[in-house]
């Protein structure tokens, strides 16, 4: 049985604050990561690590990430982190990078979201990327069920752009 969230529960999901110690903690690394890198690097740890993400930890590891004290996972050259949460609705798997200025911050949204989707490969899909009211957060459902959303937000001294991708399985 497939459970679907309400506007508002997908709003507190893309828009859920970001600790400021996931950004400021040791292990963010200086680089900025390409979209297209971004994405893949989704679909290795969050998407392909469904149901539970239990493997998580061992991919990332093999891709040199270490977890710090919160939970986070850090490659220390890459400004880029994931984590797996506790959600009401099942585990969550988050991603974390800082955006390069030249890219459009909602074209790299629906990016992760396309690349989330053509990760399902399941035809009988009948769910697209919709953009959510507030104009900057897209989501998909995906055929299992899994809840996806991604987002932009500006964070920092100066002010810099930050997208945050997430994938929800239900339980």
């Amino acid at each position: 049985m497939v459970r679907r969230l309400s506007s508002i529960a997908w709003f507190a999901l893309a828009l859920a604050p970001i600790s400021a110690n996931a950004q400021d903690a040791v292990g963010v690394g200086p680089e900025l990561v390409a979209p297209m890198q971004a994405a893949e690097m989704f679909k290795t740890v969050c998407v392909d690590t469904l149901p539970d993400f239990k493997k998580l930890p061992a991919v990332l590891s093999e891709l040199g990430f270490v977890p710090a004290e919160t939970g986070t996972f850090f490659n220390n050259t890459d400004d880029l982190s994931f984590k797996v949460q506790a959600h009401e609705l099942g585990p969550l798997c988050t991603m974390v990078f800082g955006g390069d200025p030249v890219s459009d911050p909602f074209d790299v949204t629906i990016l992760l979201a396309a690349v989330a989707l053509d990760a399902d490969k399941n035809e009988k899909s009948e769910t697209g990327i919709e953009i959510l009211e507030d104009g900057v957060s897209v989501r998909a459902l995906l055929v299992d069920g899994s809840s996806f959303v991604a987002t932009h937000f500006v964070h920092g001294e100066p002010p810099a752009i930050f997208y945050r991708a997430g994938l929800l399985a239900l339980n």
